[in-house]
């Protein structure tokens, strides 16, 4: 399974309500009813109930954002991605999409704490504007060779806080408006992160295991 495979924004009800198809290797893609075909996700809502084993072992936060609820997982030293999540909290997950014994639930690579509720409104106004075909071509076009240009520079730089734009745009031999236009793709695919506004982070490999 590809790594860079898009982390597409949905509703939490567009997940679970979703047909699982298995991919063999554990690998699980959710086909949506307005089309999507997604094997990783990105959802925001607000925790409503947090698990720990008493031994640390295994972890699990039930996420709702008002059109359904979903299970995040975490198995072993993964279990350190929910240190901290409180419920009442709000958050932003890419994750995998899994599928055991009828439920479909998530294995994160990555749990934003939403500290602006703004960010909410944002995300709402992002999914009112979902395309209604599946597969529709973006008029933006991704460039090879800029992004792994700008993977390089964040592995090279990032110290834990992340790369400011101003420094990949000083580093790199293309316009603003390219690298705006890249960093935007990369952010929609799950590629990168945002660790506040301006600064990327590259997100972690996957976690193919399954539990």
């Amino acid at each position: 399974m590809s790594a860079w495979h898009t982390a597409y924004k949905l509703r939490i009800s567009d997940v679970v309500n979703g047909t699982p198809e298995e991919l063999g290797r554990g690998g699980v893609r959710i086909v949506t009813e307005s089309g999507f075909h997604a094997t990783r996700v990105r959802v925001m809502g607000t925790v409503v109930d947090v698990f720990k084993s008493e031994i640390g072992e295994y972890a699990n936060l039930t996420l709702d954002d008002g059109t359904g609820t979903i299970r995040v997982k975490v198995w072993g030293e993964k279990a350190a991605l929910l240190g901290g999540v409180s419920v009442g909290d709000v958050v932003d997950v890419i994750g995998l999409v899994r599928f055991y014994q009828g439920e479909i639930y998530l294995v994160p690579e990555l749990i934003i704490r939403v500290s602006d509720p703004n960010w909410e409104l944002v995300r709402e106004l992002e999914l009112a504007l979902l395309p209604k075909i599946a597969g529709q071509v973006h008029v933006k076009r991704s460039s090879k060779k800029l992004r792994e240009g700008i993977l390089k520079i964040i592995d090279a730089l990032d110290a834990g806080d992340g790369v400011a734009r101003e420094r990949l745009e000083s580093l790199l031999n293309v316009s603003g408006e390219e690298l705006d236009v890249e960093l935007d793709l990369m952010l929609r695919e799950g590629i990168i992160y945002e660790v506040r506004e301006g600064f990327y982070r590259r997100l972690g490999g996957l976690d193919e295991d399954v539990n």
